[in-house]
C-alpha cells in the first residue's frame, strides 16, 4: 500500500472510531434519560435550561428526539464500519448493507421497546403508548432522512482493493 492510500486509510479508521463513540454515548444518554428516577429535564445540571424547559413542557415527543439521531445516524456508522473493513459499497453487495441496516435499526428498536419496559420497575416512571408512538416515528423519520443522506449525499464510498 502506498503512503497515500496509508494515511487515508488511518483517517478513515480514526473518523470511524469517532462516529462509532459518538453514536454509542448518544445510546448511553439515551438509557440514562429513560431510566432517571425523574422524568423531568429542568432538573439536570449539565442540560442547558432550553432543553430541560423544551423537553419538560413535550414530555412525549422528547422521546423521538435521540432516537431520530440514532437512526439518522445508524447509515453513516454502518457504512463507516463496512468501509474501514473494506468491503466494497456496490450494488452487488446491496444485501449485505441491507441486511446491517436493518440489524442496526432493528437494534434501535429494541432499544426503544426495552428502556420503555423497564421503566415499569421504577416507581416514579411510567410506560405510555405514546412515548413508542413518538420513538418510533423518530427511528422512522430519521432513518429515511439518514438513507437519503448517505444515498444522495455520496456517504457511501466506494472502497477499492489494490
Amino acid at each position: 500500500m502506498d503512503p497515500v492510500s496509508n494515511r487515508v486509510s488511518n483517517i478513515l479508521r480514526k473518523l470511524t472510531l469517532l462516529l462509532s463513540l459518538v453514536f454509542g454515548c448518544i445510546i448511553l444518554v439515551t438509557i440514562y434519560f429513560s431510566l432517571r428516577s425523574s422524568p423531568n429535564l429542568k432538573e439536570v445540571q449539565f442540560l442547558p435550561d432550553w432543553i430541560g424547559y423544551w423537553a419538560d413542557i413535550h414530555v412525549n415527543a422528547r422521546t423521538a428526539v435521540p432516537y431520530f439521531i440514532l437512526a439518522l445516524l445508524w447509515p453513516m456508522v454502518a457504512s463507516a464500519l463496512q468501509l474501514m473493513n473494506r468491503d466494497r459499497l456496490t450494488p452487488k453487495r446491496f444485501p449485505k448493507e441491507s441486511l446491517l441496516l436493518i440489524i442496526g435499526y432493528v437494534g434501535i428498536a429494541v432499544l426503544l421497546l426495552s428502556t420503555e419496559a423497564l421503566q415499569i420497575f421504577i416507581p416514579t416512571r411510567f410506560v405510555t403508548l405514546e412515548d413508542t408512538l413518538w420513538g418510533t416515528l423518530g427511528i422512522s423519520s430519521g432513518g429515511i432522512v439518514g438513507l437519503l443522506f448517505c444515498l444522495y449525499g455520496k456517504s457511501f464510498i466506494v472502497a477499492t482493493r489494490k
